[in-house]
């Protein structure tokens, strides 16, 4: 009786210790939440300013460039337009300097002054040099319609689309607290069915993962105030068995706590099952 006292009393003890260290651990880990919240406040503030000021210098450069490219599209049609008009005039007065002549010689075809048609014809004969019309174009490079606006933002709504996605993910990856791993039986499942949602059945893995767990919980009814082993007397081998249920009570069965004893059924793999 003496004995089994002494060895709950350093159980006890053993149990204060681990509850200490479980609080220290737990205050350090507020704190660090606390300063890792602020962090993040104060990392996503900035990266919200910091995208309001880059989507703005966005819309003033795109902006800018619209106005670039309608002030281009207005001087090349006042360019090409004075240029058509100019020749037109140019066209004009040759127009009416040939019509003049024309008129002269249809004169002198109906005249029968052969003198004045003679001293005439040597004036009319000689036509002056004129150049060359310049083609006109009348479909490749006459509409400002094949200008590739369209295809310009075809381009830039793919490039958005790709980058704000890349964007996404990676404002998806930025976490305080990391995902917790499949720990339990029940996680562990259910970490199992996201993978297998068309088996069935409970693969063998989590049948054997569930049959140590009612090992574990076997050994936990055998206790008392702290849930020894009942059928190890209070020795090393007991003290084994409560840290290593006070481990798994503490994470929610860890597989790392458990230590192999004469309870485990002979058809259960050892914890690797659960690696």
């Amino acid at each position: 009786m003496d004995s089994e006292w002494t060895s709950k009393k350093e159980q006890l003890k053993e149990i204060k210790v681990m509850c200490q260290k479980l609080i220290e651990e737990r205050e350090r880990g507020q704190l660090d939440i606390s300063k890792a919240v602020k962090s993040f406040k104060s990392s996503a503030q900035e990266a919200v300013e910091n995208t309001e000021k880059v989507f703005t210098e966005l819309i003033c450069s795109l902006e800018k460039k619209r106005s670039e490219i309608k002030e281009q599209i207005r001087a090349q049609e006042k360019t090409e337009i004075d240029r058509a008009e100019k020749l037109h005039k140019h066209l004009d007065q040759e127009l009416t300097e040939l019509r003049r002549r024309q008129t002269e010689i249809e004169k002198l075809l109906i005249t029968d002054d052969q003198v004045n048609f003679l001293k005439s014809c040597q004036s009319v004969c000689v036509l002056p040099t004129f150049e060359d019309i310049p083609s006109i174009t009348q479909h490749t490079h006459l509409s400002f319609k094949d200008i590739s606006i369209s295809a310009f933002r075809e381009v830039l709504e793919d490039v958005c689309q790709q980058q704000t996605a890349r964007i996404s993910q990676e404002v998806s990856n930025i976490l305080i607290v990391e995902p917790p791993k499949p720990e339990t039986p029940n996680q562990f499942l259910q970490s199992d069915r996201s993978y297998s949602r068309h088996r069935p059945r409970v693969s063998v893995a989590n049948q054997r993962a569930l049959a140590l767990r009612d090992v574990t919980l076997q050994l936990a009814r055998g206790t008392k105030a702290v849930r020894a082993p009942r059928s190890s007397p209070p020795d090393a081998t007991e003290k084994t068995h409560t840290r290593s249920f006070l481990a798994l009570n503490s994470v929610g069965f860890s597989r790392e706590s458990l230590r192999p004893n004469k309870s485990r059924p002979a058809d259960v793999d050892p914890p690797s099952v659960l690696q």
